[in-house]
């Protein structure tokens, strides 16, 4: 018989590989840990580590409060619970305490000892370190540490049980003692006094709510996040505080009506209701626009020459009786000469020692864009010819019409304390969060992009002065954006139009609100029609594709 001879097995090449999931980690509280849901979505899912406790916590045993709750969102790999002797913060961090961005700044550089053998991908505590903690809702706060663009996607909780009560149409309400205002709930008690009614959350809460209001109605216990969220679930509607029921009832979109505490900003989706709101934080008079207010409108710009052409040519040619100053950071590309054009002045101040800008090669210093906004508003206040000073980017193309709108709303607008308001013509993603009222064709919002903010001779005063009580002006940097400084020292909410009435292009490597080639980051909410029929042509021009026909081709909003 003839020897059989042995094949040599080929190698086979993997084609598919187990991609290690990424891990995230959360000490709480409760609602803090459900609103982080969307952001886990937002990468991807994979594993979290849950501290048990936190000095902040309203209590113990978190780990096992969550697990199932968290095991039944498909996104979720495993629960897993993390040592308490690691990745402890300072107690201003948990304790969401952090007034001023510096002391943000701050606490960002403090040391973190995490567990040498579990590798956490994303420590979601730090979401209390946003600038913008308390003035942004907080699912917000999670993109915003990590300089991601929000997202909100309804519903992002999954649960697959139902209650003995599902089928009896009944409505919960869930009222803690850690987040409660003045509100009386009589008035809905009395409203809700022939619903079939259950109380939710904690025993102790609601003993403390039936004694104060003296009404009728059951408790239903529940042993779990899990078990809570079955309950919010099945019920026809939940009145509710800040809490962890609320944050349910938001990933579930479930129709909810809040007692708004002040710390915290409204979500805005339809099925909100806001029950002690005032009727308007805002007045609206029947007057016509003020025709002779003086705006002067400042621009810095630094290279990016063709976006910087487009957007200077829409501001001028429609600035009416507006005045346009545009500053030349130290730009390489081009010099004072190219921007004139579509300038009422171009100014070059002396380059900065120790500010670096940002965004070329040759990391030329000049003064940046924080420092020009600072020496504009100085330099405003000083200037008797004008009322207002409308702050832009080179790179922010404008519907024709900006000037007549920024003039309408100053004239109509004003909080109930009589004061003028800033305004910004620019309904941006990252601000949707920061919504506190929804005025039908303006929002007023606690935060607003520096892309588009007017201020009046009195508001810039109060901020000029908040300035010079500084040792020095603040550095811009990733948490400290010059969009919301002023915002911050004004101490004042800002009227946003729901339509935009310009558009953004960045699309610089390395930048918060685009990278290279990506238009969408920062995209306009609600652009005008003009707008949206120019975005196409603008950025196949600035793609370099046609170049001269496109250019041609912009209507500039028209």
């Amino acid at each position: 018989m003839a020897k059989s001879k042995t094949r040599k097995k080929k190698k086979q090449k993997q084609i598919f590989t187990k991609r290690k999931n990424i891990n995230f980690l959360h000490s709480g509280s409760l609602g803090d840990i459900v609103y982080s849901l969307p952001f886990i979505i937002s990468k991807g899912g994979g594993n979290i580590y849950i501290k048990d406790y936190n000095s902040h916590s309203v209590m113990k045993g978190q780990f096992e409060l969550m697990r199932r709750f968290l095991e039944a969102q498909p996104y979720i790999k495993q629960v897993l619970e993390y040592p308490t002797t690691y990745a402890n913060k300072h107690s201003d961090i948990m304790g969401g305490k952090i007034e001023s961005v510096d002391r943000l700044l701050e606490m960002r550089e403090l040391p973190i000892s995490y567990h040498p053998d579990i590798k956490i991908d994303y420590d979601l505590d730090l979401f209390r370190l946003s600038p913008f903690i308390f003035k942004e809702h907080l699912i917000t706060s999670y993109y915003t540490y990590f300089e991601s663009k929000p997202e909100l996607k309804l519903p992002f909780i999954s649960i697959k049980g139902s209650c003995i009560h599902a089928k009896s149409n009944y409505i919960l309400f869930s009222l803690t003692q850690r987040y409660r205002t003045d509100y009386d709930w009589k008035y809905i008690l009395e409203k809700t006094k022939g619903e079939k009614r259950f109380f939710v959350g904690l025993e102790d809460d609601y003993n403390l709510f039936i004694s104060k209001y003296n009404c009728e109605m059951d408790f239903l216990p529940s042993k779990d996040i899990y078990e809570l969220a079955v309950l919010i679930k099945d019920c026809k509607e939940i009145y509710c505080n800040t809490s962890v029921s609320l944050a349910i009832a938001v990933g579930l979109n479930k129709k909810y009506n809040l007692e708004l505490h002040h710390n915290y900003v409204a979500t805005t989706i339809p099925n909100e209701t806001i029950l002690n709101t005032e009727v308007g934080l805002i007045n609206f008079e029947n007057t016509k626009k003020i025709e002779d207010l003086k705006i002067l409108i400042c621009i810095p710009t630094h290279n990016r020459k063709k976006i910087t052409e487009i957007a200077l040519k829409s501001i001028y040619k429609n600035k009416k009786d507006a005045t346009v100053w545009v500053y030349n950071d130290w730009s390489t590309e081009y010099d004072n000469d190219f921007l004139e054009p579509y300038a009422d002045k171009v100014l070059k101040l002396e380059k900065s020692k120790n500010v670096k800008v940002i965004g070329n090669e040759n990391n030329i210093f000049g003064m940046g864009v924080q420092h020009l906004r600072w020496h504009q508003l100085r330099s405003f206040i000083e200037q008797d010819e004008f009322d207002a000073i409308y702050f832009t980017d080179s790179d922010a193309v404008h519907d024709p019409g900006y000037i007549d709108v920024l003039k309408t709303i100053y004239s109509q607008a004003s909080d109930k304390k009589g004061r003028k308001l800033p305004i910004s013509l620019y309904n941006s993603v990252f601000h949707t969060l920061s919504t506190l009222e929804d005025r039908g064709g303006v929002m007023v919002r606690k935060t607003g992009p520096g892309i588009s903010q007017l201020y009046d001779k009195e508001m810039c005063k109060i901020i000029v002065n908040e300035l010079n009580s500084l040792e020095s002006d603040p550095e811009g940097g990733v948490y400290d954006w010059w969009d919301y400084r002023c915002l911050e020292y004004l101490k004042r909410p800002i009227i946003t139009t729901k339509n935009s009435y310009l558009e953004h292009y960045g699309a610089v490597e390395g930048s918060l609100h685009t990278n290279k080639g990506d238009w969408d980051k920062d995209r306009a909410v609600n652009p005008t029609e003009g707008l949206k029929k120019d975005r196409d042509k603008i950025i196949l021009y600035l793609e370099g594709k046609d170049e001269e026909s496109q250019l041609n081709n912009i209507n500039y909003g028209k």
